[in-house]
């Protein structure tokens, strides 16, 4: 399935319980990130591929001990994105290349983990594959 701006609110319905990361892959020429992820209990593996990544942000703090398997996805405030159009706005000249500065619409995509870290990638559009 994919997701964009358009159908973003779709994306709590992911069902990606008791999925656990086993890899992250950033390939900065494309802007994409990858995250491979995989359910022991069904014997089940899934790849979530961000496109068109403006940003990152991850706690690892592990606030409730250890554990890798992810709780639930949602579309989060979009605080990151608003951060980003500020510091653009106060050097227009450096960002004027900017996607943000296109007026492309992201979608934050917010992932929490057993641990109570927290992953949240600003991108364009998401494939669940």
């Amino acid at each position: 399935m994919v997701y964009s701006f358009d159908n973003k609110n779709d994306i709590s319905k992911i069902k990606i319980q008791d999925f656990a990361f086993y890899g992250f892959e950033y390939k900065q020429k494309k802007s994409e990130v990858e995250i491979h992820c995989k359910n022991e209990m069904i014997k089940k593996e899934i790849t979530m591929r961000f496109s068109n990544v403006i940003c990152i942000y991850m706690q690892s703090c592990r606030v409730w001990a250890g554990g890798n398997s992810i709780q639930c996805m949602y579309v989060a405030d979009d605080t990151y994105i608003t951060k980003l159009q500020s510091k653009q706005n106060q050097n227009q000249e450096l960002y004027s290349e900017s996607r943000l500065a296109h007026g492309d619409r992201f979608i934050p995509v917010g992932m929490e983990m057993n641990s109570g870290d927290e992953l949240v990638i600003c991108c364009k559009k998401l494939e669940v594959i």
